[in-house]
């Protein structure tokens, strides 16, 4: 009996993994093409909130998961100029309870290495071949040809582009369209040495502190501390020293500064948006985006890695009841993703206009945050905890 076709998908990053792995669980085969060579990304860490972990559970993960995971408590938020804690947002069990999953954090490659041992049980029904950057792509009525830099030839059913936001399918796809910097720069590190820590960085919880056009995130992962800086800047600067950093930070709490003490070296990512015309599909005949490469989503409401999750569970499930018509199924799958990720979309942004206001309005936004119930704070997430609904 004639083999079908794999679903090829470009990229091996969280959105292609996943995606493969929810394909062979309707049987539907695929072959990723990851443009690097085989190697664990190294990164920093990710949140995973409960519409997150509850698809990885669903896909068979949470024992794999577990022993690299870290549950945060609680959500702290502060005041970075003073230390004092604004307003604590319960998670843990209560978040579980209230949702159905568990909110998790975890090392990015820890996340990498876990779903690509989930796909080892699906050997038959995934393939991933490394150091195969798709150069360019032909479509025909027998589906479609991936042509590598090292002109190889793959052959599939459907391409997905799940090559983030520097996406090569991306570009091929669109004639004019360029990558918007949003005027943020996250400075990213990991922290080994828990010792050079003061208490606040040390806690089991997400923290967050505020202060006049910047902020701090900060939570334990397994054996480390992940810690992110974002402020206002230009895209221009390529300092990776905290010397850039300290006169940001100057009338911040003691504890900030004495951190940025004992800490010198960063990780300087400036964060993009990707502009093009709004009327721009996500598809086009049997080629679709996912993750990064069709919405990138700033971070300040950490779901960009969710967002690319749900991206896989749903165009898994469109596909399988596509009986081969993917072209219609990738349509399906635009329509039912579009309005919630476009959401995400702009409530990032606007959280991101919330964390950086100057003073005097920051005095304002702490005294809100101080003012406001704790029900009130979950309540603000629930429709983002609740997930994208199933597809009928």
């Amino acid at each position: 009996m004639k083999k079908s076709a794999p679903v090829l998908i470009a990229g091996a990053g969280i959105a292609g993994l996943t995606l493969a792995l929810a394909l062979a669980r309707r049987k539907i085969p695929s072959h990723i093409l990851e443009a690097k060579p085989e190697q664990i990304p190294q990164g920093n860490g990710i949140q995973l909130s409960p519409n997150a972990t509850r698809i990885l559970i669903d896909l068979g993960m949470r024992v794999l998961l577990e022993p690299v995971v870290k549950r945060p408590e609680s959500i702290i938020i502060r005041s970075g100029r003073h230390g004092r804690i604004l307003r604590e947002l319960p998670l843990g069990q209560d978040i579980e309870k209230r949702y159905g999953a568990p909110y998790f954090v975890i090392h990015r490659s820890d996340l990498y290495r876990k779903i690509k041992k989930a796909l080892q049980n699906h050997s038959n029904l995934a393939d991933v071949t490394y150091d195969a950057k798709v150069k360019y792509f032909q479509q025909n009525e027998n589906g479609i040809d991936a042509i590598t830099t090292n002109r190889k030839v793959y052959h599939g059913c459907a391409l997905i582009g799940a090559d983030g936001i520097h996406s090569g399918i991306r570009s091929n796809m669109r004639e004019q369209e360029y990558l918007d910097f949003s005027g943020y720069i996250a400075w990213r590190s990991l922290i080994n040495n828990t010792s050079l820590l003061s208490a606040p960085f040390r806690k089991n919880s997400i923290s967050l502190w505020l202060g006049d056009k910047s902020h701090i995130v900060h939570y334990p992962l397994h054996k480390k501390i992940n810690i992110v800086f974002v402020t206002t800047g230009n895209l221009e600067g390529k300092s990776t020293h905290s010397d850039e950093l300290c006169p940001i930070f100057r009338n911040w709490h003691p504890n900030v500064n004495d951190f940025l003490a004992n800490v010198h070296v960063w990780q300087r990512w400036p964060l993009f948006s990707i502009r093009t015309p709004e009327d721009r599909p996500w598809c086009e005949g049997k080629v679709l985006l996912i993750g990064d490469a069709a919405h990138p989503i700033l971070p300040f409401l950490s779901q960009g890695g969710a967002m690319a999750i749900e991206d896989a569970v749903t165009l898994s499930a469109c596909m399988a009841q596509a009986d081969g018509d993917f072209a219609s199924a990738f349509k399906q799958f635009e329509n039912l993703r579009s309005p919630r990720v476009t959401k995400i979309q702009k409530q990032s942004k606007l959280q991101g206009f919330y964390c950086h206001l100057p003073r005097p309005l920051s005095f304002f936004r702490d005294s809100f945050i101080r003012l406001n119930s704790v029900n009130s704070g979950l309540s603000r997430y629930e429709w983002i905890y609740s997930g994208q609904p199933p597809v009928k």
